[in-house]
């Protein structure tokens, strides 16, 4: 968002101050939940807390020693591997919709709630090859893209 308002509007603008700003309010709501992305990290990809020397064929094929799994307090009774997944995924999804809900809240970002109306902005999408806003952002998260 940061980029394609820079591109857009130039650096100085209003709505990249505010693209800015948002970014800032991202970084600090991830700073708030550091641990628990580590955690959430580390259940899914055990690997991502060792070294590459210490990761060996046997750490692909631990899952059956996890499940179920303490996700945010709560028991998950996973009996598949893509159900341990799709448990894991759905939590960090929470802390990233917390955060596009934040977004929403920042003072001038009303901008970039929706997608660009070519109407308004008939050069925009000539202009700007990978648009993107909170509403594109939120529907990304909630189909786990």
């Amino acid at each position: 968002i940061i980029k394609n308002s820079t591109i857009y509007n130039g650096k100085q603008s209003e709505y990249t101050k505010a693209a800015e700003t948002m970014m800032d309010m991202c970084m600090a709501e991830f700073s708030l939940h550091e641990e628990r992305l580590q955690s959430l990290e580390e259940k899914i990809n055990p690997a991502a807390n060792k070294s590459t020397q210490d990761v060996g064929m046997e750490d692909t094929h631990h899952y059956s020693n996890i499940l179920p799994v303490l996700v945010q307090d709560t028991i998950i009774q996973s009996t598949t591997i893509d159900e341990f997944h799709l448990a894991i995924l759905n939590q960090f999804n929470l802390i990233l919709l917390g955060t596009v809900d934040a977004m929403v809240k920042v003072s001038h970002s009303q901008a970039f709630h929706i997608p660009v109306n070519a109407k308004v902005a008939p050069d925009y999408y000539q202009v700007i090859s990978t648009p993107m806003d909170i509403s594109t952002l939120k529907k990304n998260i909630e189909k786990h893209k």
